[in-house]
C-alpha cells in the first residue's frame, strides 16, 4: 500500500517537473493588446492557431531563431491554441469591450420572444372578458 503511494505521488511530481509549459506575461488576454510568449526551451517557431478543430481555423507563425520569448499581439478573439516543439496550451482571447452585434442580437431576440408571447396571449383572450374565464382551481393535470 505505501509503495503504492510513493509511487503515486512520485509520478505526480516528475510529470509536475518534467512538462514543458508555455507562459504569457499577461493573465487575461484582449484582442489587439500585445503579449509576450514565454517558453521553457527555446524553439525557433511558434505556432498560433487561432479556433482550432474548426471549419474556420487560421494558424499564425511566429520566427525566432532559438528563442525563449516571442512578442504577439492577438488578431481575432476566441480559443487560441499556441504549439511551440512540444510544448503546448490553450487559452481564450477576449474581446476588448461588447459586442455590438452580439447586443444587437440579444435584443432583437428578446424583442421576438416577448412580442411572440404577447401576440399570443390577446389572441387567446380576444373578446373574452374576465367573468368568462373559466378556471377551475383544484384541477391538477399531472395527478
Amino acid at each position: 500500500m505505501k509503495k503504492k503511494i510513493i509511487y503515486t505521488i512520485t509520478c505526480m511530481i516528475s510529470s509536475f517537473v518534467l512538462s514543458a509549459q508555455i507562459s504569457l506575461s499577461e493573465e487575461i488576454l484582449i484582442k489587439g493588446t500585445p503579449v509576450t510568449i514565454i517558453v521553457q526551451t527555446p524553439v525557433d517557431t511558434v505556432a498560433i492557431n487561432y479556433r482550432p478543430n474548426s471549419q474556420v481555423t487560421k494558424t499564425k507563425y511566429l520566427i525566432g531563431n532559438k528563442s525563449t520569448s516571442f512578442d504577439w499581439t492577438p488578431e481575432r478573439a476566441g480559443v487560441v491554441a499556441i504549439q511551440a516543439g512540444n510544448q503546448s496550451t490553450t487559452v481564450s482571447v477576449r474581446f476588448p469591450g461588447a459586442s455590438k452585434s452580439g447586443i444587437a442580437i440579444m435584443l432583437l431576440a428578446a424583442v421576438l420572444l416577448f412580442g411572440g408571447a404577447t401576440f399570443a396571449f390577446r389572441l387567446l383572450m380576444r373578446g373574452k372578458s374576465v367573468e368568462d374565464i373559466d378556471v377551475d382551481i383544484e384541477h391538477r393535470p399531472d395527478t
